[in-house]
């Protein structure tokens, strides 16, 4: 028996209703694939930030700590002046730390979450046109 909007009753229904789950799953999939490409690209960029900093400290360091305690010396005693420019390559350093540990953190998606709240409206959907 056909019904009049020209479905075969609860087989076009099944049959409609895993269609739609399997779009359904498959937006998720492209939506969690888009989240871990922009994770990526974050942890890459965290990456970059940490290699430029070590490699800032490397190349630069001798030479501040050079100048910085030739040009303090002129107003402080010697060893003041190179406990003053230690200080500060210290906190230089901590700041870039501070900013590529910002980047590196692991990523939260939210498929699971989305995942899980599809599944109970589908389930509440089912269960309601009983």
């Amino acid at each position: 028996m056909q019904h009049p909007d020209g479905e075969d009753g609860t087989g076009a229904r099944l049959g409609r209703l895993m269609r739609n789950i399997a779009a359904l799953g498959r937006l998720r999939l492209e939506e969690a694939w888009r989240e871990a490409s922009d994770a990526a690209r974050g942890m890459a960029m965290g990456i970059i930030f940490g290699a430029v900093a070590l490699l800032l400290i490397l190349l630069a360091v001798p030479i501040l700590v050079t100048v910085l305690i030739l040009v303090l010396a002129l107003f402080l005693p010697a060893w003041a002046a190179a406990a003053a420019v230690l200080g500060a390559v210290i906190a230089a350093a901590a700041a870039l730390v501070a900013l590529a540990r910002a980047r590196l953190r692991r990523p939260r998606f939210a498929l699971g979450r989305e995942m899980r709240a599809d599944w109970e409206a589908i389930r509440a959907s089912v269960e309601g046109r009983r």
